[in-house]
């Protein structure tokens, strides 16, 4: 099948009726996320990682997400502590794989902005004729584009390997070819719905840092906060991430598991 056929079957899942459905079913994902016992213990110990340091923190961000899609995975059995400590042990080495993965992509994006940002002002206190600004601010917008490009690919890839993984406890290899085939036929409506995420937190992280700044006289109040807050959107993503899988799945079954049999 031509992949412009599949991207306009894809934006099928755009329209406002589908962001309707798409936005409660998310809703209703994150509700019973934290409904669930060890996912609430956990956002404790999140919280106390946050208390201890920050290098913590930002591990944390990239090793809890794991215990959350598991969470938010369509599973027959109930989702309690021996649900999780079966699934870890099960699919340990693909958790590891991930972890790296997500951990290196994290120190590459930030150390790559780190780097653009070190060599833009260098370029600015050496020249100081207006007529330099433009292209700095041009090359400042493609490296930008391609940073966010890089993370727009690099999570939902994440995500959906690990799901795959979890559902057929097949090869690592496999889990992250058929991640990568779907998001490669579905990317105009992934984009969209990451953009639209984006663009419903961007206004409201705005006004939360200008918050943390207000009480930043209480580092504690302040460090807590903004780790949970960055917790609950990792949450609402991998929940509208891991319905969206589950659409597509059922949709183009025959696209990531050609030869099995399928039945509705």
């Amino acid at each position: 099948m031509h992949i412009t056929t599949l991207w306009k079957r894809s934006l099928k899942l755009c329209t406002p009726a589908s962001l309707k459905i798409f936005s409660l079913l998310t809703l209703k994902a994150v509700r019973d996320v934290l409904k669930i016992p060890t996912i609430l213990w956990s956002l404790v110990i999140i919280g106390l990682i946050a208390l201890c340091t920050s290098n913590g923190a930002i591990i944390a961000n990239k090793l809890f997400p794991i215990l959350f899609i598991m969470a938010t995975r369509p599973s027959m059995d109930i989702k309690d502590w021996t649900y999780f400590r079966r699934n870890i042990k099960r699919s340990i080495v693909m958790i590891g794989v991930y972890a790296i993965i997500a951990i290196v992509l994290s120190f590459i994006l930030v150390g790559f902005t780190s780097l653009i940002i070190s060599i833009l002002r260098n370029w600015y206190t050496q020249y100081h004729q207006a007529i330099i600004i433009i292209p700095i601010i041009l090359i400042f917008s493609i490296m930008i584009i391609c940073s966010v490009m890089f993370a727009f690919m690099s999570i939902p890839v994440q995500y959906f390997a690990l799901l795959f993984y979890l559902d057929r406890k097949e090869s690592i290899w496999l889990a992250y070819k058929r991640a990568l085939a779907m998001f490669w036929y579905n990317m105009p409506a992934i984009g969209i719905y990451i953009s639209c995420f984006a663009l419903l937190f961007i206004p409201i992280s705005l006004c939360l840092v200008l918050f943390l700044r207000y009480i930043s006289a209480l580092p504690f109040l302040a460090s807590l906060l903004n780790q949970y807050i960055s917790t609950l959107y990792s949450i609402i993503l991998i929940c509208l991430l891991t319905n969206l899988y589950i659409k597509l799945v059922h949709d183009q079954y025959e696209l990531y598991f050609p030869g099995d049999v399928y039945n509705e």
